[in-house]
């Protein structure tokens, strides 16, 4: 979220956190992994605003109407547990009692291929032109249209990568975000929330967490997409290959990071570069071997025939070339270029 267009909020939030913040939500998290593997399923009951959850509170985890474990909510409202996932199942419920109400809410179960790369999708100002009055204090989110083209790329990329939407939003805004990327077209995905409200001044901190958390589950999350220096510093600091959609003045950023004008470029990168960037042993073999300088290496190279088992983590510019099958010599490919000073302009994707 821009600090600029949610600041005019602060005075509607915190009136509205004064009279709703003591109603309980009910949260489950969607979960990833990979066929034949456990799960780890994660809830959350919160007060809406409010800076702790509720605590103590005993959840059921049920897969395929089988309770298949039970927790009691921390200090800060949050119960896991670890288990294991019958086939077929694409969702679980978690029920929990506070007081007298009785709360339920559905997680989705997403199992994918344990050799495609995930990319982490940033959710305001990336694929959402966000209306924060919208989607604070309205029941669902009506006002906020997406960036232009966004829907259609994504789906596209969804049929060769796993797709993660990432967003400081705290998680009681998950069913809502849920709706909103189904409304506009997006394709199905794990969605991943902060735990509190003020994750939305402390985006770094809660984006660097929550990206770090998700890879231990699924550590094929390689790549992410952003749109400012919060999304560049938490995906580099993941080892993740970055890119920046440009929507304003062109801004400096780290060797990690590829800089691309409009969601149609970005199309066009993940197309043009799918042999290395869908096969997450390939990409993570790029990204060590170049020592995160991934912006030179991905503008400086024609990717079509590399190995990772060739890749020379000692020369981080270096990739070796395969045998050639025919007599023909292997075609040269061009020397890599270094970024001009005051950033990376270059949009040469077409």
């Amino acid at each position: 979220m821009r600090g600029v267009r949610s600041t005019g909020l602060l005075l509607p939030t915190i009136l509205l956190a004064i009279s709703g913040c003591g109603m309980p939500i009910i949260t489950a998290d969607d979960v990833v992994m990979a066929p034949g593997q456990s799960a780890r399923f994660v809830m959350s009951i919160d007060r809406r605003f409010g800076k702790t959850g509720v605590a103590g509170a005993d959840v059921e985890f049920i897969v395929n109407g089988k309770r298949i474990g039970v927790a009691k909510t921390d200090a800060d409202g949050m119960a896991s547990i670890r288990g294991e996932v019958p086939e077929p199942a694409s969702s679980y419920v978690v029920r929990a009692t506070i007081g007298q109400e009785n709360l339920r809410a559905q997680g989705r179960i997403f199992q994918w291929d344990p050799s495609r790369t995930a990319v982490a999708i940033d959710v305001d100002e990336t694929i959402s032109a966000t209306d924060y009055g919208s989607l604070f204090l309205t029941d669902l989110d009506y006002e906020s249209p997406h960036i232009e083209y966004s829907p259609t790329a994504v789906q596209a990329m969804a049929a060769h990568y796993g797709i993660v939407y990432l967003s400081a939003r705290p998680r009681w805004l998950h069913e809502k975000t849920r709706v909103w990327l189904e409304v506009h077209g997006f394709p199905p995905g794990p969605i991943l929330h902060a735990s509190r409200f003020e994750a939305c001044w402390k985006q770094e901190e809660y984006k660097r967490a929550m990206l770090a958390d998700f890879k231990r589950e699924f550590p094929n999350l390689l790549v992410g997409v952003g749109d400012k220096d919060v999304d560049e510093r938490a995906y580099g600091d993941n080892h993740m290959l970055t890119v920046i959609l440009q929507q304003g003045p062109a801004t400096t950023y780290r060797e990690h990071c590829v800089v691309l004008p409009g969601w149609r470029k970005i199309e066009s990168f993940f197309t043009a570069n799918r042999e290395s960037l869908a096969d997450a042993n390939r990409l993570r073999a790029i990204i060590h071997a170049n020592n995160m300088d991934l912006r030179t290496f991905f503008n400086g190279h024609e990717l079509q025939d590399t190995d990772p088992a060739t890749l020379v983590a000692a020369d981080s510019a270096a990739v070796a070339s395969p045998p050639a099958k025919t007599d023909q010599a292997a075609p040269s490919r061009p020397e890599p270029r270094r970024p001009p000073r005051g950033g990376w302009t270059n949009y040469g994707y077409q």
